[in-house]
């Protein structure tokens, strides 16, 4: 019995239940191939590759309601521009309140296998 193959941007959530961040990059031009834009790619144009995990913190807000059940308020939500240039929300952990524009992060996982952002 064969399945059908994942959308690319579950290939995305895939790798990150994984504990991994890979990017995917346009088979053709090699260019890195933005997350908004995965599900408009064939799975056969795309290439996988492991992300540097680097990034910059190019939005935040606090959020002082429960939006989702796995974090208690307040929490911060950031927007995270990868080095290889795609953009990512999340939060940044280990401070207080919302990150700074322009702050350097890391990415890494939290317990429950989340993609989160720690200061670099």
């Amino acid at each position: 019995m064969t399945g059908t193959a994942p959308s690319p941007s579950q290939k995305f959530l895939n790798f990150i239940a994984e504990g991994r961040l890979c990017l995917a990059y346009d088979a053709a031009n090699g260019a890195v191939v933005d997350i908004v834009d995965l599900d408009g790619s064939s799975e056969r144009a795309l290439t996988w590759k492991p992300a540097l995990g680097t990034g910059t913190v190019a939005a935040a807000a606090v959020y002082r309601r429960r939006y989702v059940e796995s974090h208690d308020p307040p929490y911060n939500v950031a927007i995270i521009r990868l080095a290889e240039g795609p953009m990512l929300l999340s939060t940044v952990e280990g401070i207080e309140g919302a990150p700074v524009v322009g702050t350097k992060v890391q990415a890494a996982f939290a317990k429950d296998g989340t993609l989160v952002f720690r200061p670099d």
